[in-house]
């Protein structure tokens, strides 16, 4: 019989808010971010943990239409509460579709965030002009440039512009850059401007990055330190790097060209990933004549390669599948970068998708298998879409979404899996945050923050059409579990309750201890596998406040491996990692 044991202990009195945090605890339901459709979106985080959430809504009328979309602007606590009232609608004019903005949404050293659109109001009745406009916009929702945006195009009206991007300079004012295509030449060159903390053109009608009678597109800007920045581009065939100073003009003789080999015939964004470090960069992508491979480039702050390979790119995974997508993160403790990528094999016909990891040092030593590290798929359920990020004690996260069993890709799951620096599988399964059989595209996962991730994305589960899309979000305990975070003080026990075992990893029996700042009616203490199943009941009764002490057998049958035992006081949680050995 379970006996509990009560201490004398002296008890704080604060007990914090009554507010209940909005993320479920089933991957069934997720949580639904935005009221209405939305055609694209980004997330980012601000420095304290509160979130923006910037979304395009289809303009009136027929919600195919390819040209009109507003776009909004929200912010949110860790817990997903929006912070505002309501949404911002940052534009008056008509705006085009997100897909002519590589970024849409930056977010400043103070935490503001910079909102960029394309819109349509330079138009005549004869030319359909459209300029680049940046909105700054506080954590309280108040506009700190103009409410009608900085026009970044100044008085250079082009024909077409897209795959706009910007990064911020330590001086506070912003660069940005994208391509455009006169009729005077129909070539594509980069157009970039610089804007002040104010909302001041510095650059008048901007700079331009051009090579006569070859296309120079698909920027995309890193800061380098210093007042510096590299921008990353293709030039004809070719994939290239420059560095510029803080007015704009080259630093380095030449621009470095990066790979010399045959990369894919299609927009660098779709298989270009890049990360800045120590001022200079690091490149991602896939290529090959044929069967295409994995590479990583690293570009120094001088311009020279950091790799032996130097312009024939570093290969990543030696197996002799179709790569594609490469992902990469940055272990800023363990000095390594991860590297993500999608593989595709034939085998009777039939085409079996997953995806693959490698793990290199800045010396470009491959760290793990040559073929690297299979993390998911390989089945006839096709990974669709993926994201990367870091995760605590030099671990990576990866979530992916998988077509259902039968292969239907409108019905997905959307799933994650945590490495660790070894390159082993932390959680036992992949853990499954969306169960809904819906379309699910466009994952963004928020960086590892307070004891959990926030992962985002597009999914049609409230339309009928397969076409139209809402804003789900979902937050991932470091456990892997689903639900409101430990660490939450929004919850009314907070910090205030706290739970712990000894000893802990568990062979036989253990001590569960247990503080209250205060005496709850229903207390229930369960033990929980890593997809959140209960496989034990601890104990279920009220609790005092104090320090109460459990002695708790292990059931025979339960296996070894890593539980979740979960400390429910009137239906608020608290959680502690629990190893059976």
């Amino acid at each position: 019989m379970k006996t509990i044991r009560i201490a004398i202990l002296f008890v704080f009195a604060s007990v914090g808010s009554t507010l209940k945090a909005q993320w479920a605890s089933d991957a069934y339901a997720n949580h639904c971010m935005v009221d209405r459709a939305i055609r694209g979106y980004e997330t980012e985080v601000l420095g304290d943990g509160r979130w923006f959430l910037s979304y395009d809504r289809p303009g009136p009328g027929e919600h195919s239409s390819p040209d009109t979309v507003t776009p909004w602007l929200q912010c949110y606590g860790q817990d997903g509460r929006p912070l505002w009232d309501s949404p911002m609608e940052l534009s008056r004019y008509r705006t085009l579709t997100s897909g002519l903005v590589r970024q849409r949404l930056m977010v400043d050293a103070e935490g503001n965030a910079v909102v960029l659109v394309q819109d349509l109001r330079k138009a005549t009745p004869d030319r359909a002009k459209n300029v680049y406009a940046a909105y700054r916009v506080s954590p309280e929702g108040e506009h700190l440039w103009t409410e009608d945006g900085v026009v970044l195009n100044g008085n250079a009206l082009p024909d077409f512009c897209a795959a706009l991007c910007g990064i911020q300079m330590d001086d506070g004012s912003f660069v940005f850059a994208w391509v455009e295509i006169q009729d005077e030449d129909n070539t594509d060159f980069i157009r970039m401007q610089r804007v002040s903390s104010q909302g001041e053109l510095l650059w008048g009608d901007g700079k331009e990055v051009r090579t006569e009678g070859v296309m120079v597109s698909y920027p995309a800007l890193m800061d380098a330190g210093n007042n510096e920045y590299l921008l990353a581009y293709t030039e004809g065939a070719d994939l290239k790097i420059g560095k510029f100073d803080f007015d704009g003009n080259a630093i380095w003789a030449e621009p470095t060209l990066v790979f010399s080999g045959t990369l894919p015939n299609v927009p660098a964004y779709t298989y270009l990933d890049v990360c800045p470090l120590n001022g200079g960069a690091l490149l991602a992508f896939h290529a090959g004549d044929g069967p295409t491979y994995p590479y990583c480039a690293y570009i120094l702050p001088d311009g020279s390669h950091g790799f032996t390979e130097a312009d024939a790119g570093l290969r990543l995974g030696f197996g002799e599948n179709q790569a594609t997508n490469v992902h990469l993160c940055f272990d800023e403790a363990g000095k390594a970068v991860y590297a993500v990528w999608q593989e595709t094999y034939s085998q009777e016909a039939r085409a079996y998708y997953g995806l693959v990891s490698q793990k290199i040092n800045l010396q470009g030593e491959l760290l793990w298998d040559p073929e690297g590290i299979r993390m998911a798929g390989f089945t006839a359920q096709a990974i669709e879409d993926f994201t990367v990020s870091p995760g605590p004690k030099n671990t990576m996260m990866v979530v992916y979404s998988e077509w259902d069993e039968n292969e239907d890709f409108d019905k997905e799951t959307l799933k994650a899996v945590l490495v660790s620096p070894e390159g082993e599988f932390v959680w036992d399964t992949d853990v499954v945050i969306s169960s809904h059989p819906s379309k699910k595209s466009d994952i963004k996962t928020l960086p590892f923050r307070d004891g959990q991730w926030i992962v985002s994305w597009k999914d049609n589960r409230d339309f009928g059409d397969g076409i139209q899309n809402n804003v789900y979000a979902q937050n991932v305990l470091e456990s892997g579990l689903l639900g409101q975070a430990a660490s939450d003080e929004t919850s009314p026990m907070g910090k205030s309750m706290q739970l712990s075992t000894c000893p802990n990893p568990v062979s036989v029996s253990c001590q569960v201890c247990l503080h209250l700042a205060r005496d709850v009616s229903h207390l229930r203490l369960e033990l929980l596998d890593l997809k959140g199943a209960k496989v034990a009941t601890v104990y279920e009764g009220s609790g005092l406040a104090g320090e109460s002490v459990l002695y708790w057998n292990r059931p025979s049958g339960l296996s070894a491996g890593l539980y979740v035992l979960r400390a429910m006081a009137d239906g608020n949680p608290v959680y502690s990692k629990l190893v059976l050995q």
